[in-house]
């Protein structure tokens, strides 16, 4: 029906299809969805898989039960964003995991706000209003769900026996003697921050430890506009949210402060962002990039980074290498999902003009069950969408285009893709595995465009192109990081200077200091008496007496020589391009060095494209023309040896006036020649 076709074509569905138990979720659209469709879908999952109960001393559970550890922690964030708070629990008998809720404060929200479906509506709401009513006659003990610290803070902050007699803390006696509390705490401005804490809901987990990791990493905050620097995700409260980036993505970002690449503003004029970063890796070849525009494209596969590095290394040592010397070390695309490359053509051909098309199909194994093979996919082609896959292979099944497999299942885990095909007995695996590659995404044609933009402007590049145009912007970058580097260092030795001049003449510096009567007049004393600059007169004005003894009077010396020798190093780098060459050649070293990692994509040098008879088993076949000139092919299977009595089977139905004349036996795969009466002859496969 269409509504059957509207669901599978549906994003929950197709991120669904094909799980297993253990790998269910949430789907993703219900995350991102409003309270009233997350409340929807909670009813159903605690009224399909969930349970009630009421214990010993009219406790009160709700349990919900699952075998993904995955689902678990996602239904417990879902349950969060409504205020109910659920502990996750592992079954020991079995791999059963539970969320389960608890304390009659927390039950209560739920019934409120969630509550189940359908059949087990009626019951839960029976034992939570007696339990609701027994409460209000003062029968029934406090949960340990409590504000932390509110209740000295309040003490510490107003004089009321009221609120020093009794506890206010807990979240029972904060609904029940609310009204009391607010007028005992006599401060609006109090009154309101209590409120807050209240109104929130807020649960406090306790931190059980705080542990070192002995590791220096950079992290980046995320900006929030609220007064505590604090957003809620996830049902949680975020303070001071870092998000840490991998130390390869750190490798762009390297130099960024010591003015390598020009700065615009940005979309709306509010700040400046810069315009290419100075990446000390490949990033455009290493990662890759897909996009369309108007009248273009780009599709730029990723690469391995060792192999990029090597080459990069090859181009700098000799300028005059080839592509056929690249392809030497680039042996051809990585894909992070891994599976094979058929053919180095389409490599050739998209690293000498910019464009090329590539095969790429899924890596497989046969296994033995039995007396059955078992087909199993390990890796799949890049941007190829498992659930999808599986769904597509399914239908194809179904509908008999694909035949031989007796069951599809997905067994995959964290430790990688496992998609398993059982064969029926009578199948030939290479033949079931020929028709998966012809006719789904298990096999697909990567087509290789290498655009990009320079100067503003879009072209295709060629490999060794590319590869000059990083050099090119890397030496861009040392350059400008030298400069930067080298006018920092003749500020601060411009300061030494001045600071050692005064040093030197330190008595005749303090009697021009000690005769002036402001700042400005000592200052421009100074400045004519030993022919100093304003920056190294200020310098010498805010020295601390402290830098006049023998010990820190070596120190500015040291540091002005050290500074010296900096500098002259600087200016010799920035009049050799040799020495240049060998700082980006010693930066690219240093990269390998610490991100070398295997070849994910296996490269196949030969390709056969796969023919219809690689699609056909060869058996034995029995062909029967008539007098008619009828012609027919059965396979010889199809004749069982009889025992007596038995009727036979009709190979071939024929006309009244006709009948068998000839009959032979042969092979699906050999080929039958025809003569006809004028003498012409055709051949015809016998499949």
């Amino acid at each position: 029906s269409k509504d059957t076709q509207k669901i599978k074509n549906s994003e929950i569905y197709q991120e669904m299809v094909g799980l297993q138990s253990k790998d269910k979720c949430v789907p993703t659209f219900i995350l991102g969805a409003s309270k009233e469709a997350q409340k929807i879908f909670l009813q159903y999952m605690f009224e399909g898989d969930g349970s009630f109960s009421k214990l010993e001393k009219n406790t009160i559970t709700v349990q919900y039960s699952t075998i993904s550890p995955k689902l678990a922690e996602e239904i417990q964030l879902l349950l969060l964003e409504f205020g109910i708070v659920g502990k996750i629990a592992k079954v020991k008998a079995r791999d059963e995991i539970k969320v389960f809720l608890s304390g009659f404060r927390n039950i209560h929200k739920f019934y409120q706000n969630i509550n189940f479906s359908n059949a087990k509506r009626v019951g839960f709401q029976s034992i939570v209003e007696e339990e609701r009513l027994r409460r209000e006659n003062d029968k029934g003990s406090l949960t340990k769900d409590y504000i932390p610290f509110v209740s000295d803070y309040i003490r510490n902050s107003i004089n009321s026996a009221y609120l020093k007699r009794y506890n206010f803390d807990r979240y029972e006696r904060i609904d029940k003697n609310l009204e009391k509390i607010v007028s005992e705490l006599q401060s609006a401005s109090l009154q309101k921050e209590f409120l807050e804490y209240v109104e929130n809901n807020y649960y406090y987990a306790s931190v059980e430890s705080c542990e070192s990791t002995g590791k220096k990493e950079t992290v980046y905050s995320i900006k929030v506009e609220s007064e505590c620097h604090s957003f809620v995700a996830n049902g949680m409260i975020n303070h001071n949210t870092e998000a840490r980036m991998t130390k390869i993505a750190e490798e762009l970002l390297n130099d960024l402060d010591k003015d390598t690449v020009e700065f615009t503003a940005n979309y709306d004029d509010s700040m400046t962002e810069p315009d290419v970063l100075p990446s000390r890796i490949p990033n455009l070849l290493l990662n890759g990039s897909s996009g369309i525009a108007v009248g273009m494209a780009t599709n730029i596969p990723p690469h391995r980074l060792d192999e990029l590095i090597e080459a990069l290394i090859l181009r700098i040592d000799m300028p005059e290498s080839t592509v056929e010397d690249m392809m030497k070390i680039v042996h051809g695309p990585d894909f992070p999902t891994g599976g094979i490359i058929f053919g180095r053509k389409g490599i050739t051909d998209a690293y000498a003009t910019g464009r090329g098309r590539i095969k790429v199909r899924a890596k497989t194994h046969i296994e033995q069950k039995g007396n059955k093979d078992v087909i199993v996919i390990d890796e799949l082609p890049f941007q190829v969408n498992k659930a999808r896959l599986i769904e597509n292979i399914a239908q194809l099944v179904r509908e008999k285009h694909i035949e031989g497999i007796s069951e599809l299942r997905d067994e995959s885990d964290r430790e990688g893709i496992r998609v398993v095909f059982e064969l029926k007995r009578d199948a030939m695996s290479e033949i079931v595995l020929n028709n998966l590659f012809k006719s789904t995404q298990m096999q697909v044609t990567f087509g290789i465009i290498m655009l990009a933009i320079t100067n503003k402007e879009p072209k295709v590049f060629q490999l060794l192109e590319l590869f000059d145009l990083f050099l090119k912007h890397r030496k861009t970058v040392v350059i400008r990081r030298t400069i930067f580097e080298l006018e920092k260092a003749r500020a601060r030795a411009h300061i030494l200077e001045g600071l050692k001049i005064a040093i030197d003449n330190i008595d005749e510096v303090i009697k021009i200091i000690r005769a002036s009567k402001e700042d400005t007049e000592a200052r421009e004393a100074l400045m004519r008496r030993f022919t100093l600059s304003e920056i190294q007169v200020k310098a010498i004005l805010e020295m601390r007496l402290g830098r006049l003894t023998g010990l820190q009077i070596e120190k500015v010396e040291s540091e002005l020589s050290e500074l010296l020798a900096i500098i002259a190093e600087l200016e010799s780098i920035l009049k050799s391009e040799d020495k240049i060459n060998a700082i980006i050649r010693a930066e690219l070293v240093e990269i390998g060095e610490k991100y070398s990692t295997p070849r994910r994509t296996e490269i196949v040098d030969d390709y056969d494209d796969i023919d219809i008879e690689d699609l056909i088993p060869n058996e034995p076949m029995v062909v029967t023309i008539t007098h008619r000139g009828y012609i027919k092919r059965v396979p010889v299977k199809q004749y069982e040896k009889q025992h007596r009595g038995g009727k036979g089977k009709i190979a071939v139905t024929t006309y009244d006036d006709d009948f068998i004349e000839k009959f032979f036996t042969t092979n699906t795969h050999d080929t039958l020649m025809f003569v006809t009466d004028k003498g012409q002859l055709y051949w015809l496969k016998v499949y």
